[in-house]
């Protein structure tokens, strides 16, 4: 039987692998491609900003199709991880738990470090849109914590997959 206190530190590194790298690619693109983010402005600012280069959406669909894999295959890498000191195998229960802590912490990380820290309090002046001169890309924080809870129900339900295939296959 895995310890729970073993399991739990090792998907918390994970996870904080996993926020380190996509905090990273946020916060650089927020202050030096700030369009590719333009579909989480708010209206009056997406209205004013303009279209999107071509440049930029290129950006958006590469970035985000990296941003999701890394959402997938840290999870699954940190399951994988387990299976030694499991003994060979894991319960569904354990598989799942580790997937969620792993993408959990990157949700946590994004509320309160990019979300609340950086974009609505430290940054918002920093955040420019050409065409939108001055104009803030904050939301509050209501609207941020709507995107945790939504990030919570996703990533359980992306937990139970990975849990129930790690289960089945390992």
């Amino acid at each position: 039987m895995l310890p729970i206190g073993a399991l739990l530190s090792h998907s918390l590194l994970y996870g904080a692998i996993l926020s380190l790298l996509l905090s990273a690619f946020i916060v650089v693109t927020l202050l030096y491609r700030p369009m590719i983010w333009i579909n989480d402005a708010p209206p009056e600012l997406r209205a004013a900003a303009g279209p999107i280069s071509d440049a930029d959406r290129r950006l958006q669909r590469w970035g985000g199709l990296v941003f999701i894999a890394l959402l997938i295959i840290a999870p699954v890498v940190a399951v994988a991880g387990l299976r030694l000191p499991a003994g060979g195998s894991l319960t569904f229960g354990q598989a799942a738990l580790a997937a969620f802590v792993v993408l959990m912490t990157f949700n946590t990380v994004d509320l309160v470090l990019l979300d609340w820290l950086l974009v609505e309090r430290l940054l918002p002046g920093r955040i420019a849109f050409p065409g939108a001169p001055g104009m803030r890309f904050t939301r509050g924080d209501a609207y941020h914590f709507r995107g945790f809870l939504i990030g919570t129900g996703l990533s359980l339900a992306a937990a139970g997959v990975i849990g129930g295939v790690a289960a089945l296959l390992w």
